[in-house]
C-alpha cells in the first residue's frame, strides 16, 4: 500500500496511425486488500486530445493517495534545523509532481496595499523570512492622489513564526510591490 502523501507516476507514449482523433488519458486501478478497488485516491491523469496522425505524444499520470502539501522537511532524529545558520539555500525549477504548495528560495510575491506580507507557504523549511533582497514597485505608489518616489524600509522575521515581512513607508500609501525574500542569509 502507498503511504499518505506518496504516489505512483505512470508514463506512456501513444501514436495515432488511423481512425478518428480520440481523447486519451492514463487511468490506474488502485487495488485494496482482498483484490477490491481502493477508493479515495487519484486514479487518472489529464485528458489529452490527439489531433495529428503519426505524432508521438507522451502521457503522464499520478496515481496514489493524493497531493501532498510540500516536499521539504528536516530529519530531526538527531537534531533540528537552526534557521539562523542557513546560508545560500537555492530552490529553483521546483518541478515536483502532485505538490499543492511549491516552495521557492528566493521567493518573489506581488503584494497590494496591506504592507505585511506572509511568506509561510512559499519559503522552504517552515517559511521563515530571514532576508529581504528587493522591494520593487509595480506601477505607481500613491499617497492620496500624488505619486511618491521613495521606498520603504523592511522588517524581516515578523509574526509568530517569523514568516512575515513588514514594509514601513514614511507616510500612508497604496499600490503594489514585488517583494523578494529568502529563508537564508545568502553568501
Amino acid at each position: 500500500p502507498l503511504s499518505p502523501g506518496c504516489y505512483l507516476r505512470i508514463r506512456t507514449r501513444v501514436k495515432l496511425v488511423s481512425a478518428a482523433f480520440p481523447t486519451v488519458s492514463i487511468v490506474g486501478w488502485p487495488e485494496a486488500a482482498g483484490n477490491g478497488h481502493l477508493t479515495g485516491v487519484n486514479e487518472a491523469g489529464r485528458v489529452t486530445s490527439l489531433n495529428t496522425y503519426g505524432e508521438v505524444v507522451e502521457l503522464s499520470a499520478i496515481v496514489g493517495s493524493g497531493n501532498c502539501t510540500g516536499v521539504e522537511s528536516v530529519d530531526s532524529t538527531f537534531a533540528t534545523l537552526n534557521y539562523s545558520k542557513a546560508r545560500n539555500v537555492v530552490v529553483q525549477g521546483n518541478t515536483f509532481n502532485a505538490i499543492s504548495e511549491p516552495i521557492y528560495n528566493p521567493c518573489i510575491l506581488e503584494h497590494t496595499q496591506t504592507w505585511t506580507v506572509d511568506f509561510a507557504p512559499s519559503l522552504p523549511f517552515n517559511g521563515r523570512a530571514r532576508t529581504v533582497e528587493a522591494v520593487v514597485p509595480v506601477g505607481a505608489i500613491q499617497s492620496g492622489s500624488a505619486n511618491i518616489y521613495e521606498l520603504p524600509h523592511s522588517q524581516a522575521e515578523q509574526g509568530g513564526s517569523g514568516s512575515q515581512v513588514k514594509l514601513n513607508w514614511s507616510r500612508a500609501c497604496r499600490g503594489s510591490v514585488n517583494l523578494t525574500a529568502r529563508m537564508d542569509n545568502p553568501t
